[in-house]
């Protein structure tokens, strides 16, 4: 099978599927989703703008999750369970919470919780992870699954993006820490 990776060496989203990918051939394009000509160039092979994409034999998937799926489901491994899809949707959350602060600080936009919207960013971004922290504190994360790499996919770019205060959350730190040492989560670190 072909495989061909559109996506950057910080989102989330993608070092997601990276990881996933691991020990796979498949070859990685970057986009500079900074980059006005590399943005249009991109909507060429993505409608919607968004990374990653995985061309797969030909077949174009613009979303991680259905990416994700995707690779899963041709790996044989079984279905994601509703307590998996509960903990993705919630780290999901919080990753789209935090881009969009991080987004709006880049625009020089002030992000004042205040204001309606910042202040729903905030509390999804903390309600999620205190959840997430006792949810690791049960012991969901112990295994390698895609939940986890989700998990450890936003820990990273969080810790890299300076976004948020992550040592409220030991158990989730440790969670993370479980991995740290494995190929594919040092190897795509965010840089």
């Amino acid at each position: 099978m072909a495989l061909e990776l559109y996506g950057s060496t910080t989102s989330p989203y993608v070092r997601r599927i990276r990881m996933l990918l691991e020990g796979q051939d498949f070859d990685f394009h970057i986009v500079n989703v900074y980059d006005a000509a590399q943005r249009e160039a991109f909507s060429s092979v993505s409608p919607i703008r968004k990374l990653p994409v995985l061309k797969a034999d030909g077949e174009l998937i613009y979303d991680s999750g259905v990416i994700a799926s995707y690779l899963l489901a041709q790996s044989g491994a079984p279905a994601l369970t509703i307590a998996q899809h509960n903990l993705i949707s919630a780290i999901d959350a919080a990753t789209d919470s935090l881009i969009i602060n991080f987004q709006s600080k880049n625009s020089g936009l002030t992000v004042d919780e205040q204001k309606l919207f910042y202040d729903l960013q905030a509390s999804r971004i903390k309600v999620c992870f205190d959840w997430l922290e006792a949810q690791a504190g049960e012991g969901v994360f112990e295994s390698w699954s895609y939940p986890t790499i989700a998990l450890i996919s936003l820990w990273d770019w969080v810790a890299f993006r300076d976004l948020y205060d992550l040592s409220l959350y030991p158990n989730l730190s440790s969670a993370v820490a479980a991995y740290s040492d494995r190929e594919g989560v040092k190897s795509t670190l965010p840089h």
